[in-house]
C-alpha cells in the first residue's frame, strides 16, 4: 500500500511538473509576441475614465504585438556637423605695401604672382538652436584652422653705368589660421551662409636681391569672410558626404601695419567627410 501510494504521488508530481513547463513554455512563447507600451498623457486635461470620473495617474496600458512595432534612431538636433575640409583661392593683394628697398623708384607688392591658396579644416563645433534658421535646425559655430600661401612681387630701377635695369622681387607670403565658423545647420534650396573670424600669424619670406639682403618678417592680422555655400554632390560611397562649392569676399589686414591690408574675393570647394 505505502509502495503505491508512493507511485501515485510521483505520478502526480510528473504530471503536475509537466504542465508547469507547458505553461512556463506558453508564457514565454508569448511574451515574444507581445510587449507592453505605457503611453502616458501629457495633456493640459487630465485623462477621463469611462466613468466620468478624472484620473490623477493618466497611464494607459496597452497591448502591441512586437512584430508590429517599428523602431527608429531619433535624431539629436543638437549633434555637430562632422567635419569638413575646404580649399579656397583668393585674389587678396595688399596695393600699398612696402619694405625698405635699394632700387630706385620700388613699386609696393600690389603684383600677384601666385594666388592666395588656403587649405582649411572646419571641425565640430556648437550648435545654437534658433527657430529663425533654416527648417528650424539652429546656427552651428565651429572651429576653424587651416593654413595660406601666397606670393607677391614688387618692381624697381636699378641704375647701372649707362643705364638703368628694371628688376623685380618676389615674396612669399605664409600664413597660419585660427578662427571660427558661424553657419546654419540647415540649408535653403541647398544654400549655406557663411561668415567667418580667423587670427592669421603670417611670416614674409623673400631671398637675398638686388632690392634687399633677403626679407624675414612676422605679422599678425586679422581676418572677415562672408560668403554662400552650393551643395552640388552628396554621395557618401566616394569617401565624403557632400561636396560644395562657395564663393564670397574677404578681408584680411595687419594689426601693426595698415598698408598690409586688401579686400578680395574667392571661390572654392569643401567636402564634408
Amino acid at each position: 500500500m505505502i509502495f503505491r501510494q508512493y507511485v501515485k504521488m510521483l505520478r502526480g508530481s510528473i504530471w503536475i511538473l509537466a504542465a508547469a513547463l507547458l505553461v512556463f513554455g506558453s508564457l514565454q512563447a508569448f511574451s515574444q509576441q507581445l510587449t507592453e507600451t505605457q503611453i502616458r498623457a501629457m495633456a493640459l486635461d487630465k485623462y477621463k475614465t469611462p466613468a466620468g470620473e478624472n484620473s490623477d495617474d493618466g497611464m494607459i496600458n496597452v497591448q502591441v504585438p512586437q512584430s508590429t512595432l517599428t523602431f527608429r534612431a531619433r535624431k539629436n538636433l543638437f549633434q555637430t556637423p562632422h567635419d569638413t575640409i575646404e580649399t579656397t583661392f583668393s585674389s587678396w593683394a595688399p596695393k600699398s605695401f612696402t619694405l625698405p628697398s635699394y632700387a630706385q623708384n620700388t613699386t609696393p607688392y600690389n603684383t600677384v604672382d601666385v594666388p592666395q591658396v588656403s587649405i582649411n579644416l572646419i571641425m565640430n563645433g556648437m550648435n545654437i538652436s534658433s527657430r529663425y534658421s533654416p527648417g528650424n535646425g539652429g546656427f552651428v559655430l565651429r572651429p576653424k584652422i587651416g593654413f595660406s600661401y601666397a606670393q607677391f612681387a614688387r618692381s624697381g630701377a636699378l641704375a647701372l653705368s649707362s643705364q638703368s635695369l628694371t628688376v623685380t622681387d618676389h615674396m612669399n607670403f605664409y600664413s597660419l589660421r585660427g578662427g571660427v565658423e558661424f553657419t546654419t545647420r540647415n540649408s535653403f534650396y541647398r544654400l549655406k551662409p557663411l561668415l567667418s573670424v580667423a587670427l592669421l600669424p603670417s611670416w614674409e619670406q623673400s631671398a637675398t636681391s638686388a632690392f634687399s639682403d633677403g626679407i624675414s618678417k612676422t605679422a599678425l592680422l586679422y581676418e572677415g569672410l562672408i560668403g554662400v555655400s552650393l551643395k552640388v554632390l552628396a554621395n557618401p560611397g566616394l569617401g565624403f558626404r557632400s561636396l560644395d562649392v562657395e564663393a564670397g569676399a574677404e578681408h584680411a589686414q595687419a594689426f601693426s601695419d595698415n598698408s598690409l591690408a586688401a579686400t578680395a574675393g574667392y571661390a572654392g570647394l569643401r567636402a564634408t567627410l
